[in-house]
């Protein structure tokens, strides 16, 4: 599940553009998107299909950022 706060490290698959490889931390979301700050302020979006594709790309994102 997202939470507000969340850092995501890497390059996430992609899913926040071929340029966006320093931390993410997760401004907002919603069922299928998900909208985060990156260290140089900028922000960035990320879609996804479905809620079940968010939350299975989360998962995969929390496990490689430990």
């Amino acid at each position: 599940m997202c939470e507000i706060g969340d850092v995501y490290y890497g390059f996430c698959e992609g899913a926040f553009g071929r340029d966006s490889y320093g931390p993410k931390r997760v401004e907002g979301f919603g069922a299928d998107w998900i909208v985060c700050r990156e260290s140089n302020e900028w922000l960035v979006m990320a879609t996804f299909e479905s809620s079940e594709e968010k939350n299975a790309a989360v998962e995969k994102w929390r496990r490689l950022s430990y």
